[in-house]
């Protein structure tokens, strides 16, 4: 029984212990304070009382107007200037050329002024009229053979209308020449796509040199490349209708060259 009671004594005595030593309130720790904040409490009156510090940016003040007013009384003072100096000094140049351009015009007002002189008619004399009248019937016609021989020379040279080629003549060898054209597809047709193109025919009707398209600047513009092949398709009509049916022999003057248009849209209207 004593063993029992003794063990119990010891360890109600160690819990004791354990307890004071582990919980914080037993501990003699020195808290921290806080640091103190100076606070200065202002009393609100009527007047605002001003600080003492303007009174000496004042004075601050007053000693650099005093400096700024000595400075500007000990520059020296600027004498005005004369106005007589700021005018302009004449020339005597001048003066002389106003003297000239009076003299000048005292001289154009003086000059006497010429009436435009009458150129007096001639007188109608009916004496030198017969005169003249007489000359011409002594005159007599030198070779009046010859000058109708020139008249007749003179008529037999102006061409006349019957030899010239006609626009039907013209036409019939052009529809011809539609008649072997094939237009390629895609193109845009409009009145800037019409070809030119000039033909040298022989007195048979076949060609005596190659086909020219009148517009080659055209060809050779990359930006044309519609033109090109509507023009050498022209080109290619041209070569495949060779030879062709040609007017009278008789005026191959007439048709010996001709410059024809290639219209695509002739061929799209049928």
């Amino acid at each position: 029984m004593r063993v029992s009671v003794l063990g119990s004594i010891f360890l109600h005595v160690f819990i004791l212990l354990f307890t004071v030593l582990s919980l914080p309130l037993f501990n003699n720790n020195d808290l921290e304070m806080p640091p103190v904040i100076q606070v200065e409490l202002i009393e609100i009156a009527e007047k605002t009382n001003v600080p003492q510090i303007s009174k000496k940016i004042e004075e601050q003040k007053e000693p650099v107007e005093k400096k700024k007013e000595e400075t500007k009384l000990n520059q020296p003072i600027s004498k005005p200037k004369d106005e007589k100096s700021n005018e302009k000094v004449k020339d005597p140049s001048d003066e002389e050329k106003i003297e000239k351009t009076k003299l000048e015009e005292k001289m154009i007002q003086n000059m006497p002024v010429r009436k435009p002189e009458v150129k007096k008619k001639d007188k109608f004399d009916p004496l030198k009229l017969a005169e003249l009248i007489d000359k011409q019937k002594d005159t007599k016609m030198d070779n009046p053979e010859e000058i109708i021989e020139k008249d007749y020379e003179a008529l037999d040279s102006t061409p006349s209308l019957d030899k010239r080629l006609t626009l039907s003549e013209e036409d019939a060898i052009r529809a011809q020449f539609m008649q072997c054209w094939s237009i390629p597809l895609g193109i845009p047709y409009d009145d800037t796509m019409i070809v030119k193109i000039k033909i040298y025919l022989n007195t048979d009707g076949s060609l005596l040199k190659p086909p020219e398209v009148v517009q080659h600047e055209r060809m050779n513009k990359p930006s044309e490349k519609y033109f090109r092949t509507l023009a050498e398709s022209a080109l290619r009509a041209v070569r495949r209708c060779d030879p062709i049916k040609v007017p009278d022999v008789e005026r191959y003057d007439d048709w010996k060259n001709l410059q024809l248009n290639f219209d695509p849209r002739e061929i799209l209207r049928g």
